[in-house]
């Protein structure tokens, strides 16, 4: 494989890339259909009822929110596109704290900020929120980096606040913007994992995508008492899948325990290519092995989902939208055309994959329902749930959650017509720190046309509601 690595400043480790270990034997995803409708049948049982569920911070017009959840042992820190927001678990819909991006990133106040993704690190007891600060007249761009001092932040104070420059690759100064990031830590190993899209860019927007990046940051330097505010790592790109096109909307997957990090990506369009990686910590690596995951079913980008009214704009780009990696398997959802009802309707798709044949899972339907913005967490026994949105020319945007093997279940309704101009990127969804419950941040239409957020928790389903297929899951 390709492979071009520039050191930054931090020389303590190499880092190489390798495949997660499959096959190379040719093998195709066994695919079920779970149903959808309202009625149940006999291999369905309900979902789990929700605990907790309340609105969260009213959005701003006209902006896409593409909120992240991180639940902490006392607070819930969700990040969306313009502000920061932390809610006490003791007392559901409490607001602790709340902050405009431009007030929170100071130092990047006059850049648009943008695709915010949050973590929660159990072992320190400190919140991480990632956002991208762009300037584009001026070629900068930020990974802006926010690290709590405290299990329960109530203030800018509990703060401390770090920026990478990513528009550099090692030491080289790049004409480049970053976007859709994501990102994931490993405590053991005091590393912080962010991956993006490069573009090229005018004096205003994103123009055209050049690679993907990862960078590799120590996370003892951003716990380090707030300082020094400019940071730097590894830089990683020449990523490619086996039919030689370029990895686009590359994901970590995250991971709760100690171990190589992985990272996954599918195509851009219409295709059937997966590609996994690993990265691991070892000194004088050999070449790396490209090893895909081949011959899934084909999926193709939904540019838009449907609503009462007309088409609102979806950016999801058949990209995988979350994974998680958990007991030796990466559980993955990506958002996708349903090609078995001709490719019209979107629909969300779940992968399992220990290193054999990934189990596919697809929520569809076949009456002119959207299904979209798939996220998905994954608990310590192996337990999964999913929320994503649904809608359909009848049907406002609301909000859907379902174990593997459950028909699916209101979150929130919709309640009216989306006057937004685009939905957004992307929801995301996570365990609760006890590593059982689940918490649940997404997006709904409001009665007046607005995005509106809604948070909800769950307790884990039953493990008799999950699908185990012994001849592909070990």
């Amino acid at each position: 494989m390709h492979r071009l690595i520039r050191v930054g400043v931090y020389l303590a480790i190499l880092l190489q890339f390798i495949f997660l270990c499959a096959s190379s034997v040719s093998i195709s995803a066994f695919k079920i259909s779970i149903p959808t409708s309202p009625e149940r049948n006999g291999t369905s049982l309900p979902n789990p009822p929700l605990l907790v569920s309340y609105q969260g911070v009213d959005h701003e017009p006209n902006r896409a929110l593409e909120p992240s959840i991180a639940p902490g042992n006392v607070a819930l820190v969700i990040a969306m596109n313009y502000k920061v927001t932390v809610y006490t678990k003791e007392n559901p819909g409490v607001l602790l704290y709340q902050e405009d991006f431009s007030s929170f990133y100071t130092s990047v106040a006059d850049h648009g900020i943008f695709d915010p993704v949050a973590r929660y690190d159990k072992k320190n007891g400190r919140f991480v929120v990632l956002a991208i600060a762009n300037k584009y007249d001026q070629n900068k761009s930020f990974f802006a980096i926010a690290t709590s001092k405290n299990s329960y932040p109530r203030s800018i104070n509990d703060w401390c606040f770090f920026y990478s420059n990513a528009s550099k690759f090692g030491t080289s100064q790049e004409s480049f913007a970053a976007d859709r990031p994501s990102m994931t830590l490993n405590p053991y190993s005091d590393i912080l994992y962010i991956t993006a899209n490069m573009y090229t860019h005018d004096a205003s927007k994103l123009l055209e995508f050049q690679y993907s990046k990862l960078r590799t940051l120590k996370l003892s330097t951003l716990y380090n008492d707030c300082g020094p505010t400019t940071v730097e790592g590894f830089d990683f790109k020449g990523f490619t899948h086996a039919n030689n096109l370029p990895v686009f909307n590359m994901q970590t997957v995250h991971r709760t325990d100690d171990g190589p990090a992985y990272f996954i990506a599918t195509v851009n369009g219409i295709s059937n290519v997966m590609s996994i990686f690993a990265l691991e910590n070892v000194i004088n690596p050999p070449p790396g092995t490209r090893i895909p995951v081949p011959n899934l079913p084909n999926y193709a980008s939904t540019n838009s989902i449907r609503q009462p009214g007309g088409l609102l704009l979806n950016k999801s780009q058949a990209m995988i939208m979350q994974a998680e990696y958990r007991n030796g398997a990466i559980w993955a959802i990506q958002d996708t055309k349903d090609h078995d009802f001709g490719g019209v309707n979107a629909s969300v798709r779940i992968y399992k994959y220990t290193g054999t044949a990934p189990t596919e899972v697809q929520y569809r339907e076949g009456n002119g329902t959207d299904y979209s913005f798939g996220a998905i967490a994954v608990n310590k026994n192996d337990q999964a749930l999913i929320a994503f949105n649904i809608s359909s020319p009848t049907r406002n945007i609301g909000i859907r959650y379902a174990d593997i093997a459950s028909v699916s279940a209101d979150v929130k309704p919709g309640l009216g017509v989306s006057s937004s101009q685009t939905w957004g990127d992307y929801a995301l969804i996570a365990t609760d720190s006890n590593d059982i419950d689940f918490w649940i941040v997404h997006l709904y239409a409001k009665a007046n046309g607005e995005t509106g957020i809604w948070i909800a928790s769950t307790k884990a389903a039953s493990s008799a509601h999950f699908i185990y297929l012994p001849q592909l899951i070990k």
